[in-house]
């Protein structure tokens, strides 16, 4: 099989896909496992687990957002609630992402898997359940960028524009984050 590398030096999906929409289907496959795993959680009556895997499931799903918009994949959950949000900035449906995914945090990771605090155990059963909204709405945002990409809208690299990488949560944006050592600020 004969595929162009990209400046990655990473083979070209056979389908003209970049190559970070494939990374991102496998964010997206592994949410659905977690949800899937939150649920049997859930059958064998442990709400706890079921709240951290559901919670998991919404992290993936919004770090495969991620990765399809920019080419870069967050690497701990800070740079997912700081790439989320800069994507929201210049976009109303990744805006009410944003919202919903920092919701499941407070409440399915915070509260109740951490403190225990799981009530009213209805409210969270249903984001629980509710998860599986979360990952579908963020693979469509996902999959509209990708096709945008794809008919040659989508500027002249992976992602969703030519913004300098500041704005994407780059390289450049994490040297200007890094803190400043021995000396006063």
């Amino acid at each position: 099989m004969n595929r162009d590398l990209n400046r990655s030096g990473e083979a070209e999906p056979a389908d003209g896909s970049p190559p970070a929409f494939n990374g991102a289907e496998l964010a997206f496959t592994d949410a659905r496992l977690m949800h899937s795993l939150a649920l049997d959680r859930l059958r064998n009556g442990d709400i706890r687990d079921a709240a951290e895997k559901a919670w998991c499931a919404h992290k993936r799903a919004a770090d495969g957002l991620i990765l399809a918009r920019t080419g870069e994949a967050p690497r701990k959950s800070p740079e997912t609630t700081r790439d989320l949000r800069r994507l929201g900035m210049d976009d109303e449906e990744v805006r009410a992402l944003v919202t919903r995914y920092s919701h499941a945090q407070g409440v399915l990771h915070g509260e109740c898997f951490y403190l225990g605090l799981c009530e009213p155990v209805d409210d969270t059963l249903r984001l629980i359940r509710e998860t599986v909204d979360y990952i579908d709405d963020a693979e469509r945002l996902a999959a509209v960028q990708h096709r945008i990409h794809r008919i040659g809208l989508g500027g002249g690299r992976a992602g969703p524009s030519a913004a300098p990488p500041a704005v994407l949560g780059g390289p450049a944006d994490r040297r200007a984050t890094r803190p400043i050592r021995g000396g006063a600020v």
